[in-house]
């Protein structure tokens, strides 16, 4: 009869997630993990699989946790255009306090990872997609309110939207000064605008 885990898998999923968004998949070994974690190798092994598996179980705590607080925000009452203009600005300040400049951990894995390894990718493609459909259907309520322009195609400005995103958390990585990410944003919110 297999023993129940000694140890929180929750706790355990974000030390290791830590790791990983600090250094990276490849730069992170299993005795980083290891250390990192608090549990030893045939631990981790048995409660999560390879180093791989233990990613994947971090990338989608990060996207039921992390990613998913920020995309709640977009499901704000007010005018479109407003709440949109919420998202990016908890972005924006999530980049500026991001003193380690570690970015996001999906634009991260989407650059390192994703190119080859099938699962990550379309574990990001799904993220993403599904950010830009909430977009869409942010924009298309904005349009019928007459907010936003009817004459805009909401799946291009979502999509606009959404590599705005991606723009931001990469050049965040690079701890550039707060006003190249702030004329990305109001670039973008020009997008919505007459």
């Amino acid at each position: 009869m297999a023993r129940e885990p000694q140890f929180d898998q929750h706790q355990v999923l974000q030390r290791a997630m830590e790791q990983f968004w600090r250094f990276g998949y490849s730069g992170t070994s299993v005795q980083d993990l290891v250390a990192a974690t608090g549990i030893n190798r045939a631990s981790m092994y048995g409660a999560f699989g390879d180093k791989r598996s233990l990613f994947l179980g971090c990338l989608d705590q990060y996207i039921e946790e992390i990613s998913a607080r920020r995309q709640s925000l977009l499901s704000c009452a007010g005018p479109a255009p407003a709440v949109i203009r919420g998202y990016f600005d908890d972005l924006l300040a999530t980049s500026l306090q991001d003193r380690q400049h570690l970015g996001c951990l999906l634009t991260n894995s989407a650059l390192e990872i994703a190119p080859h390894d099938e699962e990550v990718n379309r574990r990001l493609k799904r993220r993403l997609l599904d950010l830009e459909q909430t977009f869409q259907s942010l924009i298309q309520r904005g349009q019928s309110e007459g907010d936003i322009p009817a004459d805009r195609d909401p799946r291009q400005i979502a999509r606009f939207l959404v590599s705005s995103i991606q723009g931001i958390r990469v050049m965040a990585r690079l701890g550039p000064k707060p006003q190249m990410l702030k004329d990305i944003v109001r670039v973008a919110m020009q997008s919505l605008a007459d």
